[in-house]
């Protein structure tokens, strides 16, 4: 039986719920007695929780945003590793669009990513979010926005 149908109602079963089951068979002369319980249960395993804020990394400069995250371990994983994160971005609208950036297409496995687009002005404030994916989805949420800014430019200095 599919996980999905789990989780689905009227199970509504979700990580880390156990499923145990009992099993009976039929014939032309009905039905058996159903069979003791599993004693060796499946836990139910899901898309990865939500990840963690997006935070700027110390390569930051004025052409160049570091973005950087962190991975998920142990039951944030939901029992199946991950195997892409997808990061997006504003490009300074505030949160109003969104641009995939890496990880819906090819997957992506770092834990940062270095935006150098001819989209940042030097002092610019961006927004970034990141999922995480494994084999069973995506996130169901994104993670907190993380609001990057881009390093200025220093001041022309007086005439000596």
């Amino acid at each position: 039986m599919p996980l999905a149908v789990l989780r689905a109602a009227p199970f509504g079963l979700n990580y880390p719920d156990y499923v145990y089951v009992k099993v009976r068979s039929r014939n032309i002369n009905g039905w058996s007695n159903y069979s003791d319980t599993n004693i060796a249960s499946a836990k139910v395993l899901t898309e990865p929780t939500t990840m963690a804020q997006p935070t700027r990394g110390s390569l930051t400069d004025e052409n160049l945003i570091h973005i950087k995250w962190t991975a998920l371990v142990d039951d944030e994983l939901r029992g199946s590793e991950i195997t892409s994160y997808y990061l997006q971005w504003d490009k300074g609208t505030n949160s109003v669009t969104w641009y995939d950036l890496v990880g819906s297409g090819d997957p992506y496995m770092d834990l940062e990513y270095f935006a150098t687009f001819g989209d940042i002005t030097p002092g610019g404030d961006y927004n970034f979010r990141v999922k995480a994916e494994n084999e069973f989805g995506l996130s169901l949420t994104w993670s907190p926005i993380g609001r990057i800014t881009a390093n200025s430019r220093p001041d022309q200095v007086s005439i000596p």
